[in-house]
């Protein structure tokens, strides 16, 4: 049961990722395998020159080795031995703690899908299993007279070349020995175990700094482990956010913490008796998941050695029931949480490049476009990726720079002065800009709006422009005239051209143009189009870019209101009365529904 457990977690990795750092992650290991460890940073604008980043450095290669050996597929399997390494090691742990039963198997798909976000080909993946690999020899070092805890060395100097949270180590020993002292007011063999575990945590610490960076490596957990260790460039990023009640209240983690606070009334002196440093680290692991969501996965499966030991079905009947009903109503939860969230992990092995500007990319290296070039931070590693060493991104996920540059940097999105500035102290020659995400986002409305820039290339993922005078070439080979990522106006001329036949045409043949460019990124350009056929009383034509839109994207909110315009238009009431009912669920477009359902214009 709990090997077909297991293997059911690692299928649950097998969906096409979103992550963005993952291009970065490949560029780096290339890098380095070519032409060895940097000594100077070379993959950001924002950081050139200066003291490299390799925190990461042994992931990075073996990634990168792992993609160059059998590609995607490979990479996929990469993940989901991970997944099951870190499922697998929490079962052993289960089962040492004595804590095995149905209520542990019912809890595992809860845990492992806590996780479920963090399945990506990120160092967070090792850092779990290093964790839960501690804790187990730990634990099985408290239950038997072998004591194998100094093996630990050599997977700790591992561990330090592979991410910043090689500290936990040192940490979890700290913790043990201290659990162990305080057992040994009652149990002479404690004490002995204390002794061994202290000078250990220390034994760690020093063997962490076998690194090509020994003082940065010491240094950086400190900042890892708080907000310190953020950029501000990424502080926005939601991985990086607390936890919060309005949009988590219906995920496993809040469901595990929930069950948490239950199992405290029903076990909790079992499980502080039978692991209290387990019990303890439990705890500070959700203290964690509540910091930052990127710590929930480690949060979830640390926690449940110590739940299954909490609501373990033994005593009188109705505890027994009470345990696996609580335990049976989580895992409900927790499936019904994955059927309404599918959407957001489609099966496959393949990245999604909705996610990365594939074809902004593509053109600029055709274009041989080079100097600095300004792009969005979640772009930079796959322009590096892309592009190469020689054509270094301004920025990427890491989020590297003087405060002076990431206070501008961020700024740049909402103030306009500091937009110009930025430009002035970078004179940046082309840009590929993500469209807004947030409201007041007007980076990419003020290089499109700039009679000096010229939009290139434009799709949902980036538009590519360039300065029309540092590469007129470019700018003459395909510019829109009209199309731009600026959205409010693109609306105002999809209205005008109600009355003016000329522009109607233009636009037409650009919204046209940007579809076949990218079709499967072409979201924007459609619904516009729809607009501009709506506009100038082409129905029937809208309503069949409307459909194409629907099935493309079946997601996206926004189809039916226009859907129910074009279907009124039409003559088609009662379908268009149906319509304006489905796009009240959409709380952008809920107001003109109730407008249309109306009678209203």
């Amino acid at each position: 049961m709990w090997a077909a457990l297991i293997v059911c977690a690692g299928l649950l990795a097998l969906f096409r990722s979103l992550d963005t750092d993952y291009w970065f992650h490949l560029a780096a290991g290339r890098s380095i395998l070519a032409h060895g460890l940097p000594t100077k940073e070379i993959w950001s604008l924002s950081g050139f020159g200066g003291r490299p980043a390799l925190s990461e450095w042994l992931f990075h290669v073996a990634l990168y080795a792992t993609r160059a050996v059998g590609g995607e597929g490979a990479v996929a399997a990469w993940r989901a031995v991970w997944v099951m390494a870190a499922a697998g090691l929490a079962v052993a742990l289960v089962i040492r703690c004595g804590a095995n039963s149905w209520v542990a198997a019912l809890l595992l798909p809860v845990v492992v899908l806590a996780g479920r976000a963090r399945m990506v080909a990120r160092p967070e993946q090792q850092f779990l299993c290093f964790a839960l690999l501690y804790l187990l020899v730990f634990e099985s070092a408290r239950r038997s007279s072998k004591d194998r805890t100094w093996w630990l060395l050599p997977a700790q100097v591992a561990w330090a070349n592979i991410h910043p949270s090689w500290v936990f180590g040192p940490l979890l020993a700290g913790l043990y020995s201290a659990a162990e002292m305080w057992r040994a007011r009652t149990q002479n063999d404690g004490a002995r175990r204390a002794v061994r575990w202290m000078p250990l945590s220390v034994a760690l610490v020093l063997v962490s700094a076998i690194t090509p960076q020994p003082a940065e490596t010491l240094s950086l957990p400190l900042a890892y482990l708080g907000r310190a260790g953020v950029s501000l460039m990424s502080r926005g990023i939601e991985e990086l956010q607390p936890w919060s009640w309005a949009s988590q209240k219906a995920e496993p983690f809040t469901l595990l913490v929930a069950l948490a606070a239950v199992a405290v009334l029903f076990g909790l002196r079992r499980a502080l008796r039978g692991a209290p440093a387990l019990a303890v680290v439990g705890v500070l692991f959700v203290a964690l998941g509540f910091h930052a969501q990127r710590f929930q996965a480690a949060a979830s499966l640390v926690m449940f050695p110590t739940l299954s030991l909490a609501l373990l079905p033994v005593g009188p009947a109705w505890r027994k029931q009470a345990c696996l009903g609580f335990a049976g109503l989580a895992l409900a939860g927790a499936l019904l949480w994955m059927a309404r969230t599918s959407p957001s992990y489609p099966p496959g092995v393949m990245p999604q490049m909705r996610a990365v500007p594939a074809r902004a990319g593509a053109l600029a290296d055709s274009l041989h476009l080079s100097g600095p070039g300004f792009n969005t931070l979640e772009y930079g590693g796959y322009l590096l990726w892309v592009r190469g060493d020689s054509h270094p991104p301004l920025v990427d996920g890491r989020g590297l720079g003087s405060g002076d540059f990431q206070s501008q940097f961020v700024r740049a999105h909402f103030q306009r002065t500091a937009f110009d500035s930025l430009g002035a102290a970078w004179k940046f020659r082309y840009a590929v800009v993500k469209p807004p995400q947030v409201a007041g986002d007007r980076m990419a409305a003020w290089f499109a709006g700039d009679p000096a820039w010229a939009v290139v290339s434009f799709d949902d993922a980036a538009s590519l422009i360039v300065r029309r005078d540092a590469l007129p070439a470019a700018a003459a080979a395909g510019a829109y005239r009209y199309l731009t990522p600026d959205i409010a106006r693109l609306d105002s001329l999809c209205a005008r051209a109600a009355s003016d036949t000329a522009l109607r045409v233009a636009l037409e043949a650009e919204l046209l143009h940007a579809r076949r460019e990218s079709p499967e990124l072409s979201w924007t350009s459609g619904f516009f189009l729809s607009i501009l056929e709506l506009n100038t009383d082409q129905p029937l034509r809208a309503l069949q870019v409307l459909d194409e839109l629907q099935a493309r994207f079946p997601a996206r909110p926004g189809v039916a209101l226009r859907r129910g315009l074009a279907l009124r238009m039409l003559g088609r009431n009662e379908e268009a009365r149906a319509e304006f009912t489905r796009a009240l669920k959409d709380p952008a477009d809920e107001e003109a529904a109730r407008r249309a359902l109306a009678g209203a214009p």
